[in-house]
Protein backbone atom coordinates (compact mmCIF):
# COMPACT_ATOMS: atom_id res chain seq x y z
CA UNK A 1 0.00 0.00 0.00
CA UNK A 2 1.62 3.60 -1.09
CA UNK A 3 1.06 6.18 1.73
CA UNK A 4 1.10 9.90 1.34
CA UNK A 5 2.02 12.82 3.59
CA UNK A 6 0.95 15.97 2.56
CA UNK A 7 0.80 18.85 4.98
CA UNK A 8 0.68 22.73 5.02
CA UNK A 9 1.64 25.35 7.01
CA UNK A 10 2.63 29.10 6.84
CA UNK A 11 4.73 31.62 9.42
CA UNK A 12 1.23 33.13 10.65
CA UNK A 13 0.24 29.55 11.55
CA UNK A 14 3.10 28.88 13.80
CA UNK A 15 3.42 32.58 15.10
CA UNK A 16 -0.65 33.67 14.90
CA UNK A 17 0.12 36.46 17.52
CA UNK A 18 2.87 38.30 15.08
CA UNK A 19 1.74 41.45 13.94
CA UNK A 20 2.76 43.09 10.44
CA UNK A 21 1.86 46.77 9.87
CA UNK A 22 -0.42 48.04 8.11
CA UNK A 23 1.47 50.53 6.08
CA UNK A 24 -1.72 51.53 4.28
CA UNK A 25 -3.94 52.54 6.96
CA UNK A 26 -1.50 54.33 8.62
CA UNK A 27 -1.59 58.58 8.66
CA UNK A 28 1.44 60.81 7.38
CA UNK A 29 1.69 64.37 8.35
CA UNK A 30 4.00 66.61 5.48
CA UNK A 31 4.74 70.65 5.46
CA UNK A 32 4.19 71.56 2.38
CA UNK A 33 4.45 75.71 0.50
CA UNK A 34 2.64 76.40 -2.17
CA UNK A 35 1.50 79.41 -4.20
CA UNK A 36 -2.51 80.22 -2.76
CA UNK A 37 -4.03 81.91 -6.11
CA UNK A 38 -6.60 83.40 -3.93
CA UNK A 39 -4.13 85.39 -1.84
CA UNK A 40 -1.80 85.89 -4.36
CA UNK A 41 1.38 85.07 -1.90
CA UNK A 42 2.45 81.72 -0.80
CA UNK A 43 2.18 79.67 2.04
CA UNK A 44 3.23 76.33 4.24
CA UNK A 45 0.73 74.33 5.33
CA UNK A 46 0.78 71.06 7.23
CA UNK A 47 -0.95 67.87 5.23
CA UNK A 48 -1.96 64.77 7.51
CA UNK A 49 -3.77 62.13 4.68
CA UNK A 50 -4.26 58.80 5.12
CA UNK A 51 -1.49 56.47 3.61
CA UNK A 52 -4.30 54.55 1.47
CA UNK A 53 -3.80 57.81 -1.25
CA UNK A 54 -0.02 56.21 -2.49
CA UNK A 55 -2.61 53.07 -3.10
CA UNK A 56 -5.32 54.66 -5.70
CA UNK A 57 -4.68 53.34 -8.75
CA UNK A 58 -6.12 49.63 -8.96
CA UNK A 59 -8.02 50.18 -5.24
CA UNK A 60 -11.19 49.06 -6.57
CA UNK A 61 -10.09 46.44 -8.98
CA UNK A 62 -11.04 42.92 -8.23
CA UNK A 63 -7.38 41.65 -9.23
CA UNK A 64 -4.57 42.72 -6.55
CA UNK A 65 -2.67 42.53 -10.50
CA UNK A 66 -4.44 45.76 -10.98
CA UNK A 67 -3.32 47.18 -7.88
CA UNK A 68 -0.32 49.14 -7.39
CA UNK A 69 1.19 51.53 -5.60
CA UNK A 70 3.03 54.81 -6.23
CA UNK A 71 6.26 53.11 -5.44
CA UNK A 72 5.31 50.11 -7.62
CA UNK A 73 4.56 52.69 -10.75
CA UNK A 74 3.46 56.41 -10.67
CA UNK A 75 2.94 56.78 -14.11
CA UNK A 76 -0.59 57.74 -13.18
CA UNK A 77 -1.20 58.91 -10.11
CA UNK A 78 -0.12 62.54 -10.50
CA UNK A 79 -3.66 62.72 -12.56
CA UNK A 80 -5.27 60.42 -9.99
CA UNK A 81 -4.38 62.56 -7.44
CA UNK A 82 -5.53 66.23 -9.50
CA UNK A 83 -8.62 64.56 -10.57
CA UNK A 84 -9.53 63.05 -6.67
CA UNK A 85 -8.35 66.49 -5.09
CA UNK A 86 -6.67 69.14 -6.64
CA UNK A 87 -3.16 70.14 -8.46
CA UNK A 88 -1.79 71.76 -5.29
CA UNK A 89 -2.88 68.15 -3.01
CA UNK A 90 -1.36 66.40 -6.29
CA UNK A 91 1.97 68.31 -6.33
CA UNK A 92 2.22 67.93 -2.48
CA UNK A 93 1.58 63.84 -1.98
CA UNK A 94 4.28 63.54 -4.90
CA UNK A 95 6.80 65.55 -3.03
CA UNK A 96 5.90 63.48 -0.19
CA UNK A 97 6.27 60.36 -1.80
CA UNK A 98 10.12 60.82 -1.80
CA UNK A 99 10.08 61.85 1.85
CA UNK A 100 12.08 59.44 4.26
CA UNK A 101 9.69 59.63 7.36
CA UNK A 102 6.29 59.33 4.82
CA UNK A 103 7.93 56.53 2.64
CA UNK A 104 8.79 54.40 6.02
CA UNK A 105 5.27 54.97 7.53
CA UNK A 106 3.20 54.41 4.15
CA UNK A 107 5.92 52.40 1.56
CA UNK A 108 5.16 48.75 2.93
CA UNK A 109 8.51 47.20 1.09
CA UNK A 110 10.58 50.21 1.72
CA UNK A 111 11.46 49.43 5.27
CA UNK A 112 13.05 45.49 5.44
CA UNK A 113 10.57 43.46 6.71
CA UNK A 114 13.01 40.79 8.41
CA UNK A 115 12.70 36.91 9.80
CA UNK A 116 10.60 36.53 12.42
CA UNK A 117 13.09 33.61 13.59
CA UNK A 118 16.18 32.16 12.69
CA UNK A 119 18.70 29.68 13.98
CA UNK A 120 20.23 32.01 16.91
CA UNK A 121 16.85 31.72 18.29
CA UNK A 122 16.67 27.65 19.26
CA UNK A 123 13.25 27.28 17.28
CA UNK A 124 12.03 23.95 16.03
CA UNK A 125 8.67 23.23 14.50
CA UNK A 126 8.53 19.44 14.24
CA UNK A 127 6.12 19.07 11.46
CA UNK A 128 5.59 15.39 10.36
CA UNK A 129 6.70 11.84 12.26
CA UNK A 130 6.27 8.72 10.48
CA UNK A 131 6.45 5.52 12.60
CA UNK A 132 7.96 2.54 10.60
CA UNK A 133 7.16 -1.17 12.45
CA UNK A 134 9.65 -3.47 13.33
CA UNK A 135 9.82 -5.56 10.17
CA UNK A 136 9.13 -3.21 7.21
CA UNK A 137 11.62 -0.52 5.54
CA UNK A 138 10.33 2.65 4.16
CA UNK A 139 10.85 3.36 0.36
CA UNK A 140 10.15 6.64 -0.38
CA UNK A 141 8.54 6.98 -4.18
CA UNK A 142 7.87 11.03 -4.96
CA UNK A 143 8.19 14.13 -2.93
CA UNK A 144 7.58 17.77 -3.54
CA UNK A 145 8.65 20.62 -1.30
CA UNK A 146 8.24 24.20 -1.10
CA UNK A 147 9.35 26.87 1.42
CA UNK A 148 8.39 29.92 -0.20
CA UNK A 149 8.70 33.65 0.99
CA UNK A 150 9.26 37.37 0.45
CA UNK A 151 13.06 38.33 1.21
CA UNK A 152 16.20 37.74 0.83
CA UNK A 153 18.33 34.71 0.32
CA UNK A 154 21.93 35.53 2.12
CA UNK A 155 23.19 35.80 5.01
CA UNK A 156 20.82 38.40 7.12
CA UNK A 157 23.32 40.82 7.52
CA UNK A 158 24.28 40.80 3.82
CA UNK A 159 22.98 44.31 2.36
CA UNK A 160 20.43 42.62 -0.01
CA UNK A 161 18.53 41.49 3.12
CA UNK A 162 19.25 44.67 5.59
CA UNK A 163 18.03 46.83 1.86
CA UNK A 164 14.44 45.96 1.22
CA UNK A 165 15.26 46.94 -2.44
CA UNK A 166 17.13 43.95 -2.88
CA UNK A 167 14.24 42.12 -1.88
CA UNK A 168 12.22 39.70 -4.05
CA UNK A 169 9.93 36.05 -4.02
CA UNK A 170 12.18 33.50 -3.15
CA UNK A 171 11.86 29.55 -2.83
CA UNK A 172 13.86 26.93 -0.83
CA UNK A 173 12.92 22.80 -1.78
CA UNK A 174 15.44 21.62 0.94
CA UNK A 175 13.46 23.15 4.03
CA UNK A 176 13.25 20.57 6.35
CA UNK A 177 15.84 18.18 8.10
CA UNK A 178 14.99 14.95 9.17
CA UNK A 179 16.01 12.67 12.23
CA UNK A 180 17.80 9.85 10.66
CA UNK A 181 17.77 7.08 7.49
CA UNK A 182 17.67 7.81 3.90
CA UNK A 183 17.05 11.40 1.98
CA UNK A 184 13.46 11.45 1.19
CA UNK A 185 14.09 12.81 -2.31
CA UNK A 186 15.89 9.59 -3.18
CA UNK A 187 14.05 6.67 -4.85
CA UNK A 188 14.54 2.96 -4.40
CA UNK A 189 16.75 3.49 -1.10
CA UNK A 190 14.83 1.69 2.04
CA UNK A 191 15.38 2.30 5.68
CA UNK A 192 14.30 0.70 8.55
CA UNK A 193 13.34 -2.90 9.58
CA UNK A 194 15.56 -4.32 12.95
CA UNK A 195 13.61 -2.00 15.15
CA UNK A 196 10.39 0.49 16.04
CA UNK A 197 11.73 3.83 14.21
CA UNK A 198 10.44 7.20 14.16
CA UNK A 199 11.71 9.22 11.60
CA UNK A 200 11.02 12.95 12.25
CA UNK A 201 10.97 16.00 10.20
CA UNK A 202 10.92 19.31 11.68
CA UNK A 203 12.38 23.18 9.93
CA UNK A 204 15.93 23.46 8.75
CA UNK A 205 17.25 26.49 9.97
CA UNK A 206 21.14 25.83 8.80
CA UNK A 207 22.20 24.88 5.47
CA UNK A 208 25.07 22.73 7.55
CA UNK A 209 23.95 19.39 9.04
CA UNK A 210 23.66 20.94 12.87
CA UNK A 211 25.07 17.89 14.58
CA UNK A 212 28.27 19.55 14.99
CA UNK A 213 27.25 22.78 16.88
CA UNK A 214 31.19 23.23 17.48
CA UNK A 215 31.66 25.11 14.23
CA UNK A 216 30.71 28.24 14.17
CA UNK A 217 29.50 28.36 10.67
CA UNK A 218 26.42 26.32 11.53
CA UNK A 219 25.13 29.05 13.39
CA UNK A 220 25.26 31.89 10.80
CA UNK A 221 21.49 33.23 10.42
CA UNK A 222 20.71 33.09 6.66
CA UNK A 223 17.51 34.17 5.05
CA UNK A 224 16.71 30.77 3.28
CA UNK A 225 16.79 29.08 6.72
CA UNK A 226 14.49 31.45 8.16
CA UNK A 227 10.79 31.76 9.06
CA UNK A 228 9.13 35.10 7.59
CA UNK A 229 6.13 36.92 8.07
CA UNK A 230 5.31 35.67 4.56
CA UNK A 231 6.50 32.55 4.86
CA UNK A 232 4.44 29.42 3.36
CA UNK A 233 5.57 26.00 3.10
CA UNK A 234 4.32 22.60 1.23
CA UNK A 235 5.57 19.47 2.13
CA UNK A 236 4.40 16.30 0.23
CA UNK A 237 6.13 12.84 0.36
CA UNK A 238 4.61 9.62 -1.06
CA UNK A 239 6.55 6.59 0.34
CA UNK A 240 5.51 2.57 1.27
CA UNK A 241 6.41 0.18 3.81
CA UNK A 242 8.49 -2.87 2.47
CA UNK A 243 8.06 -6.12 4.15
CA UNK A 244 11.84 -7.38 5.16
CA UNK A 245 13.16 -10.20 7.79
CA UNK A 246 15.88 -9.28 10.28
CA UNK A 247 18.77 -11.91 10.25
CA UNK A 248 20.53 -10.07 13.62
Amino acid sequence: MMFVAHVTFSAMDLFPDYETEDHRNNTFTYDWTYYDYLTNSYRNDTFSYSCQVFYLIGSLSNGSTFQVSYWQDNDNYWDAWANEYNNTIADMLESASYNHTVRSTCDEYYIAAMPITDITDNYNYLFLSIDIPQGYAIEYLQLSAAHNWYGCDDPLTYYRCTDSDYHQAESLSEFYSYSEGVNPGYREWYYGGWENITIDFDIKFSYYDTTNPGNSYYMIPDGSYSIWPSSTYEFTLYYQFVPVMPVV
